[in-house]
């Protein structure tokens, strides 16, 4: 009698089972979010449209609900701004199967400030999608009113003939309703979950001495290891100041036949970035410090090698006139030598000193005059770099900087570093 009950019980429970429907649950962890870049300008206190795609990767169908109101992240500097967007139609607001391997096309409407210009780091708070760069356009004076929002529209995407037929995600959803594009980019990048921790650091540039065989390149990043917005970050907010960083400087003859490399500085290292500290006179739009420990080497063997090892802090502040964009930094880093190299470089604190004092001084949109100083033992460098964005110069679609840069400067390079090095050089720079 126990076993016939027991039996009545799972059959029951099955029948249960298999007549529900075949959906999965809302869980944002198990879809993906791609914020596709504005189809048209951006400009400060105009709104702007933007199309957030909801694909889902599963074999079997899952709800989503629209959020109504969701929360953007503007800028990061002087400081990080927080945009509402509204959902355009609030007939969406309803949970919707999205088929598998289909997606869903969200419109959200943004209101930009009117304070706000420049170069933009966009994203949304609520979900890990990629953020977007784009220019924000200054507001015409008087006219910002007239920048109005397009009538409510939101489409549902669902699986097309070529994902029948085994076709991917970039066949289905190259194009959404009304023809607009999702860029390649964007659909890859939905696959690296951390890509908003990538961010450059140090200036990135290619430089051509005056002297072909005193050329200079760098290029730098910086990884933050925890995700501001994660709710475990929230609530140990110092995780977000986590960083490694590489930066390598290369000194190229191109004087030469075979253009050989003279030397190459590599300089892994970790630190500690604060946050904009609150504790700052109301004209200081920036305060903060940066603590670490830096390797450099130049990766030769025997006579030729040099390395050394940096504790440091630096400390800094920063202050820009938010109508004109005119803006003033300044920072020192103070270091202390650990476990240097005795045998190649013993004296090396001789010419590179233990401090530098950094200065920059210019307009967010225009020139801008950085300069480096440091005082050792053995006497005083200097190094000043003057760059100017070449859209405003020759083609306002080309995305770097012109860069004139003057050396004279004890220990430039590791493997000189007892010599003096007096150099002008000129060329290109994507980060200054």
């Amino acid at each position: 009698m126990k076993i016939n009950g027991f039996k009545a019980i799972f059959i029951a429970v099955l029948a249960l089972c298999l007549a529900t429907p075949a959906w999965g649950t809302i869980n944002k962890q198990s879809l993906d979010f791609v914020l596709a870049p504005p189809s048209s300008e951006v400009k400060a206190g105009g709104t702007t449209r933007f199309y957030l795609y909801v694909h889902n990767p599963e074999d079997r169908e899952m709800q989503f609900q629209a959020e109504p109101v969701l929360n953007f992240s503007l800028g990061e500097w002087p400081e990080n701004k927080t945009l509402e967007g509204r959902l355009v139609s609030s007939q969406s607001q309803d949970a919707v199967a999205i088929p598998a391997q289909g997606f869903k096309k969200l419109e959200y409407d943004v209101v930009f400030p009117t304070d706000f210009s420049g170069v933009a780091v966009f994203k949304v708070d609520a979900y890990h999608a990629p953020p977007l760069m784009f220019e924000v356009e200054e507001a015409v004076p008087d006219q910002a009113h007239l920048f109005t929002a397009k009538e409510p529209e939101v489409t549902v995407e669902k699986k097309g003939a070529a994902q029948e037929d085994g076709g991917d995600l970039a066949q289905d959803s190259e194009k959404g309703e009304g023809g607009e594009e999702v860029s390649v980019e964007s659909l890859f990048a939905q696959y690296q979950p951390y890509l908003t921790n990538l961010a450059p650091y140090e200036p990135m540039y290619f430089l051509v001495g005056a002297d072909p065989e005193n050329s200079k390149f760098q290029f730098s990043f910086r990884y933050r290891f925890f995700k501001p917005e994660d709710e475990f970050t929230k609530k140990h907010p110092w995780l977000a100041g986590l960083h490694f960083a590489y930066t390598q400087t290369s000194f190229w003859d191109l004087q030469s036949e075979s253009a050989p490399f003279k030397d190459t500085s590599y300089k892994p290292e970790f630190f500690y970035a604060s946050g904009n500290l609150k504790t700052r006179p109301s004209w200081m739009h920036g305060l903060f410090y940066q603590a670490g420990f830096q390797h450099e080497s130049n990766g030769r063997d025997e006579e030729a090698s040099r390395s050394t090892n940096f504790l440091y802090i630096r400390p800094g502040f920063a202050a820009i006139h938010k109508r004109t964009k005119l803006g003033f930094s300044a920072s020192s880093k103070i270091w202390a030598y650990v476990n240097n190299e005795d045998e190649t470089n013993p004296d090396l604190a001789s010419y590179r000193g233990y401090f530098d004092i950094d200065l920059k001084l210019g307009k967010a949109d225009g020139l801008v005059l950085g300069t480096n100083f440091r005082l050792a033992h053995e006497g005083a460098s200097v190094q000043a770099d003057l760059t100017y964005p070449l859209h405003n110069l020759i083609w306002k679609h080309l995305n770097l900087c012109l860069q004139a840069q003057y050396v004279n400067s004890l220990a430039e390079s590791l493997l000189h570093y007892d010599e003096r090095t007096e150099a002008f050089r000129i060329g290109f720079a994507m980060v200054r």
